[in-house]
């Protein structure tokens, strides 16, 4: 933590989080938080605090400058608690970074003593880089010692680049590490890119954000702006630090030229091409309240009274940029608060409680391009100012309809006041127009300006509106359904259309079918009872009578009926799989199902299963499926003495049997046939001695190993 002083009366805390906290006086008025930039305090000052803000902020640009609540400022820099601890001995730098353009800089120190003992410290840096020497003027310090110098040199071995130099301080009882900045720089420049805005032939708002590509040697940049494209004359000349600025209150219908430059403490380079952009090619208008002036209500004890001021505004035009301009009288102005609400009943505050007795708003004009914040500002509040709240959310929105100044009173204290002008000064891009179909899109904007579409769809991105383009090829959609059974004249086919047109449907289709009739785009028309066959569709609109749209299409006969069934042997179910129709009903061994087209997993039983599936159309017929399920294959009777029966699992066609002794000699061989509802083999063994044998069957991919017991 470092405690700098800038000025008569004016100081600033460094934190080694980076962060900083600016006072004047004994007051924190503004700093710099590394996260969120630079910030002030939203109270009003002094002329004499105002004006230690302003030279701290001098480099800064307005637009960038945070407002903070008073109360959070220690909050905005510093997230833990700040302890200060005596120590022996305290190192201090005139500059703990500097910037290297030539071969050597110099850090100068101030060495002071606090302890009564005494004190040597010895100097080094830790881990100086090797193309590096530095040299001090005295490396161990005593209490006799107020100063000294430490010389670095070797920049010439380096590339342009930032280094953290740690020094470490050590002494008997306490040993610092102290960070030196170092900025090697070169006075070598290469030109800079501009980046933004891209496209020049773009029209721009009143706000315009330029940008430009870094240069590694520059600290800082030079940024010319004319309207002319020699600047020989500029609208703002500036230096930031960063790779961006934002120009405020540009005049409309102009073309800026543009053009920056590197600099650094080395030196400066050249300015790059110039860019251009245009602003908005705009007109202006004022609308005033006649009825005025009006008394402002006074407050009743603890209860607020608004008095409302409206502007009922009937243009049809889409706001670019908007100022109020008023006139108040008040004998304590800080008891007000004024706020604009626009007929979509967006609220602005432009000033609350601002001036305490001074008065007054004397040709007030609220802009939010203006660089003169209101909260700073002294009364009578004359000239331009950038409100509280933000202007600049009505832009883009309607101008059309009530617009109103609400003035708030929040202290009772008996003091008249009135509202003697208001007025808002709107520009717009192009004319005033109309709204014809009143759906808040102004008809020089709106796509389909004779039918209410406030969504503008365009779905072929043609530029009319979808309700206005009876010629898109997303006007019409076509449905059909083919007839239930081949013996019924059950399909139909309909049409709807989007565009707001009448039309007229003629259809042609088998043994000389011809159907006429009219729709609109309020109403599906829908053609019943129409049988298989080749249709033809053509629409036309009698109020457009060079307009007609055909279509081609066919009406089938259903498809047949159709299941797929897969076996699981392991977890006994069964997946089927419909077609043919849309609605099925399904039987499964007395279980009833109703499913639509696709697969489904059903739980089968072992042994027999029986499977039935119908459709909602009875022409289709049913489908019947019985499906044998053994888990395990078996022999029996075992023991035997004649014959032995085996019992054949899964689901296989065919099965091999296999019959080996306890020696593991093959002694019987089938390959045998099954069919799902007898699964099952005899053997004779009346001929084999008495003794165990092994009875192997395999079964597509099952193979199981049987024990039989022959007496």
């Amino acid at each position: 933590m470092i405690l700098r002083q800038l000025g008569s009366n004016q100081t600033e805390l460094s934190l080694n989080n980076g962060n900083s906290i600016f006072f004047s006086y004994e007051t924190p008025v503004a700093g710099y938080d590394a996260e969120d930039g630079f910030f002030k305090t939203e109270t009003y000052y002094s002329k004499t605090t105002s004006r230690h803000i302003n030279q701290y902020f001098k480099h800064v640009d307005a637009g960038d400058i945070k407002i903070v609540p008073d109360n959070s400022i220690y909050f905005a820099v510093n997230s833990h608690d700040i302890e200060i601890i005596s120590a022996p001995f305290v190192l201090t730098f005139d500059s703990y970074d500097q910037e290297a353009c030539q071969d050597e800089v110099t850090f100068a120190f101030e060495f002071d003593v606090f302890s009564e003992a005494d004190q040597s410290v010895s100097l080094s840096f830790i881990e100086l880089p090797s193309a590096l020497s530095a040299q001090f003027s005295n490396p161990q310090l005593t209490n006799a010692d107020s100063s000294g110098t430490i010389n670095i040199s070797g920049f010439n071995n380096l590339p342009p680049q930032d280094l953290v130099l740690t020094l470490r301080a050590e002494g008997q009882n306490l040993t610092r590490s102290i960070n030196l900045e170092l900025k090697i720089r070169e006075d070598n420049f290469q030109g800079i890119q501009l980046l933004t805005p891209v496209n020049p032939e773009q029209e721009q708002s009143r706000t315009v954000s330029l940008s430009w590509t870094a240069h590694q040697n520059a600290t800082e940049y030079g940024v010319e702006v004319s309207k002319s494209e020699t600047f020989s004359s500029l609208t703002h000349s500036k230096t930031v630090f960063s790779t961006s600025t934002s120009l405020v209150n540009l005049d409309f219908s102009s073309v800026y030229f543009w053009r920056v430059k590197p600099i650094n403490s080395c030196g400066e380079g050249g300015y790059s091409e110039a860019g251009n952009f245009r602003t908005y090619t705009v007109n202006c208008k004022t609308y005033n309240v006649e009825e005025l002036p009006v008394q402002i209500k006074d407050a009743m004890g603890s209860i607020v009274k608004t008095t409302d001021v409206n502007l009922d505004i009937y243009d049809q035009a889409i706001v670019q940029d908007l100022d109020v301009n008023l006139t108040i009288d008040h004998g304590y102005i800080g008891d007000i608060s004024l706020y604009l609400v626009a007929p979509d009943n967006t609220r602005i505050k432009l000033a609350q409680n601002l001036g305490d007795n001074q008065n007054d708003y004397i040709d007030t004009v609220f802009d939010q391009e203006s660089p003169n914040p209101i909260v700073f500002a002294v009364p009578p509040f004359t000239g331009r100012y950038r409100p509280q709240g933000d202007l600049s959310v009505l832009n883009g929105k309607n101008l059309k309809g009530r617009w109103k100044l609400e003035v708030q009173d929040q202290y009772d204290d008996s003091i008249v006041g009135f509202v003697n002008t208001f007025s808002i000064t709107v520009c717009y891009r192009g004319n005033v127009v109309l709204d014809t179909d009143n759906d808040g899109v102004s008809d020089n904007f709106d796509n389909c300006p004779s039918i209410p579409n406030t969504d503008q769809s365009d779905s072929n991105g043609d530029g009319l509106g979808d309700l206005c383009d009876l010629y898109s090829n997303d006007n019409f959609s076509l449905k059909k359904s083919n007839p239930t059974c081949s013996e019924k004249n059950n399909g139909f086919i309909s049409i709807s259309a989007i565009a707001f047109f009448d039309y007229q449907l003629i259809l042609n289709g088998p043994n000389g079918l011809r159907i006429e009739e009219s729709f609109s785009n309020q109403n599906e028309l829908k053609i019943p009872n129409l049988a298989k066959g080749n249709y033809s569709i053509c629409v036309r609109s009698p109020s457009n009578t060079d307009f007609e749209r055909c279509y081609t299409t066919e009406l089938f006969d259903p498809d047949p009926l159709g299941l797929t069934t897969q076996i699981n042997e392991v977890d006994l179910t069964v997946t089927v799989e419909l077609s043919g129709g849309e609605n099925y009903h399904l039987s499964l061994n007395g279980n009833d199902y109703n499913f639509k087209t696709g697969r489904h997993r059903l739980a089968l039983r072992a042994g027999l299963n029986r499977l039935e599936v119908t459709s909602d159309f009875s022409c289709q017929g049913r489908l019947i499926r019985e499906i044998y399920v053994a888990k395990d294959s078996s022999v029996y009777p075992n023991p035997t003495s004649e014959i032995v029966n085996i019992s054949i699992g899964g689901q296989a066609l065919k099965a091999n049997i296999l019959l080996f002794n306890l020696d593991g000699n093959l002694l019987f061989s089938k390959e045998v046939i099954l069919n799902p509802l007898k699964r099952s083999y005899q053997i004779p063994v009346d001929h084999f001695p008495p003794g165990l044998y092994f009875i192997r069957v395999i079964s597509g991919e099952r193979i199981e190993n049987l024990k039989l017991l022959k007496r």
